[in-house]
């Protein structure tokens, strides 16, 4: 079993919860219910209170459908019996989009989401555990260099989360065609956020 640090807000310690390689379908499926029915009830309780709602509570990508290329893996941060957080990686090195870049290859990040009751736009109260995305970003740069890609990674990000990336990131702009900014971390920016220098 492969182990990760998470804080719990609760105590204010830091715990160690189990880094899941690969998840199953079967706990993929419960893991989105048990999210979606979370959402559900904050969801009422947040427009109540006057909180801004996450986009990911209108944006389930959990299971993006079949995958015919194999190339993807699902990894999970498990604590307490509950996915903390989920990623969708492309194993299947592509092309860095940054200028004068174009020959380096890196992981493409498809999807990342902590669990809803780790989500800062919904009550405080919530929020149970802080390092679930660092944890999963830390995950893919581990990915990529296996792969030979040096840590290299990308992704689009919600616009509620570019600031979550921006200090480990370099901003590419935004892209039209999936409506959202691009992000790309180099392989500097990789050994920085595993030694732990920006987050």
């Amino acid at each position: 079993m492969s182990l990760i640090q998470i804080a719990d807000r609760s105590t204010g310690d830091v715990v160690d919860a189990e880094l899941v390689a690969d998840v199953s379908l079967d706990e993929l499926v419960r893991t989105e219910v048990q999210f979606r029915e979370f959402r559900k009830k904050r969801i009422a309780e947040a427009i109540a209170k006057g909180h801004a709602l996450p986009a990911s509570s209108e944006w389930d990508r959990g299971l993006k459908g079949s995958d015919d290329s194999g190339s993807y893996r699902y990894f999970g941060i498990r604590h307490q019996g509950k996915i903390q957080g989920l990623m969708m990686l492309d194993c299947e090195p592509q092309p860095s989009r940054r200028p004068g870049h174009d020959k380096q290859r890196l992981l493409y990040v498809e999807f990342i989401e902590t669990a809803p009751w780790n989500q800062s736009p919904f009550p405080r109260i919530s929020r149970h555990y802080g390092g679930v995305g660092t944890g999963l970003l830390r995950t893919a740069i581990k990915e990529s260099m296996e792969a030979g890609c040096e840590g290299r990674i990308g992704l689009h990000s919600l616009l509620e989360a570019e600031g979550f990336y921006r200090p480990s990131f370099q901003d590419l702009g935004f892209d039209p065609a999936e409506d959202l900014r691009y992000f790309e971390m180099n392989e500097e920016q990789a050994q920085r956020l595993l030694r732990g220098e920006t987050r």
